[in-house]
C-alpha cells in the first residue's frame, strides 16, 4: 500500500468528521463520518459551505475566527445538535485551504445532563428530608400537646377549649398535608414525569368547593366566591386548578389577620378563563415580588409564619403547564392580588360535563 493510499484510507475510514474547504468555506472535500454527521446523501454535496451546517455562525465570520469552539449543526431534516469544530487554515501554491474536525457532543451532552439532573435532584431529596423534619416539628408538637390536653383534662372542659383544641389539631394535620403535596410535587416536576390530565368541568363548582374546603381552617377570615358569567364549564386538569386554587387560599389565610374577607374569583369567556384569590393581609415587599416563584424562597416579611417556600413555584409549574400566566399585585399592609389566566381549550373528543 502506497503512501497515498493509505491517506485515503485512513481518510475515509476515520470516525470523525474530517473535511477540507475552499477560501470561501466551500466544501471540496470531506469524509464519509463528516457527512453522516450532518444527515446528508453522499451523492449530492456539492457545492456546500461550511455555513449552511451550522445554526447561528456565517462562513466569512466562522473563517475569521480559527478557534476550537463548541458550536450547534444543524441536519438536514433540521434538528439541531452540539459540536466541536477546529479549523485551520493552509496555504498551498498559493491558494488558501482550510481543513477541519468536527466532533459529535450529543453523547456527552447527554451524559453531562443526566450527571447534572441527578445531581440536583439528589440536593433537592437531601433539602427536603432536612426542611421536612424542621417543618413536621412544630405541627406534630401541637398535636401532641392538643390531644394530652384533652386527653388530660377532658372532663373539665367546657365544649369550646374542646373545639379549640380540635381545631389546633385539624390545622396542625393540614399544615403537614400542604407540606407533604409540595414535597411530592416537586420532586414530579423536577423528575420529568408530570403530564396534565384534561376533562371537561365545571369551575364554579370546583371553587364553591374549595372554599367549603378550606373554611374550616379560615378561623375568623371569610371565604367569599364570587362567579364571573353563567357559563363556567372549561377543559382543562381539575387537579391541577385545585392544587392552584387551595394554595392560593391557604397562603392568603396564613398571611391575613382576623377578622377579614378573603375574596376567590372565576371567570370565562370566549377567549379563555381566569381565578384569583385576592386578600388584605400583610402583602409582600415590592423588591423581593420578582423573586416569589423561586423554590425555597420566603418573604423577609413572613419569616415568623410556617411554610416550606414551595408553594408558588409549584403553582407557577402547574400553570404553565396548562398553557396559562400568573401574575400579582401586592402591597405591604394592604394586600396581595394573584390573578391565573389561561387559554379556553377545547376537547378533542366529547367529555361529560361533571
Amino acid at each position: 500500500m502506497n503512501r497515498t493510499t493509505m491517506l485515503e484510507t485512513l481518510f475515509d475510514g476515520a470516525s470523525e468528521g474530517l473535511m477540507v474547504a475552499d477560501s470561501e468555506g466551500i466544501i471540496q472535500l470531506a469524509n464519509p463520518a463528516f457527512w453522516t454527521l450532518f444527515g446528508l446523501d453522499l451523492q449530492n454535496r456539492g457545492g456546500i459551505s461550511i455555513g449552511q451546517l451550522l445554526d447561528t455562525e456565517n462562513t466569512h465570520q466562522l473563517l475569521a475566527n480559527l478557534v476550537e469552539r463548541e458550536l450547534s449543526g444543524r441536519k438536514k431534516d433540521g434538528n439541531l445538535f452540539p459540536l466541536l469544530l477546529s479549523l485551520v487554515k493552509v496555504v498551498d501554491n498559493g491558494k488558501v485551504y482550510y481543513t477541519g474536525h468536527v466532533h459529535d457532543l450529543s453523547a456527552e451532552k447527554s451524559n453531562a445532563n443526566s450527571l447534572a439532573k441527578e445531581q440536583h435532584m439528589g440536593r433537592l431529596k437531601s433539602r427536603l428530608v432536612s426542611m421536612a423534619s424542621h417543618e413536621f416539628r412544630s405541627p406534630l408538637s401541637q398535636i401532641q400537646l392538643s390531644a394530652s390536653l384533652v386527653e388530660r383534662y377532658y372532663q373539665r372542659l367546657d365544649e369550646d377549649k374542646i373545639m379549640g383544641h380540635l381545631k389546633k389539631i385539624r390545622m396542625a394535620v393540614n399544615d403537614m398535608t400542604d407540606t407533604l403535596d409540595d414535597f411530592l410535587s416537586l420532586e414530579r416536576i423536577d423528575a420529568g414525569i408530570f403530564q396534565p390530565e384534561l376533562r371537561s368541568f365545571d369551575l364554579g363548582i370546583l371553587a364553591e368547593e374549595v372554599c367549603t374546603q378550606m373554611q374550616p381552617i379560615a378561623g375568623g377570615l371569610e371565604l367569599i366566591y364570587q362567579p364571573g358569567g353563567k357559563e363556567q364549564i372549561i377543559f382543562s386538569d381539575r387537579n391541577l386548578l385545585k392544587h392552584c386554587a387551595i394554595n392560593l387560599l391557604s397562603n392568603a389565610i396564613k398571611y391575613s389577620a382576623e377578622p377579614g374577607k378573603i375574596i376567590l374569583k372565576t371567570d370565562v369567556s370566549a377567549e379563555g378563563y381566569t381565578l384569583s384569590v385576592s386578600d388584605r393581609g400583610m402583602g409582600i415587599p415590592a423588591n423581593e415580588q420578582r423573586k416569589l416563584f423561586e423554590p425555597f424562597f420566603r418573604a423577609s416579611n413572613a419569616a415568623e409564619v410556617s411554610g416550606t417556600g414551595l408553594g408558588l413555584h409549584i403553582v407557577q409549574n402547574y400553570v404553565h403547564q396548562l398553557h396559562g400566566q400568573i401574575t400579582v399585585k401586592s402591597k405591604e399592609n394592604k394586600g396581595t392580588t394573584f390573578n391565573l389566566s389561561f387559554p379556553l381549550l377545547m376537547p378533542q373528543t366529547s367529555a361529560p360535563h361533571i
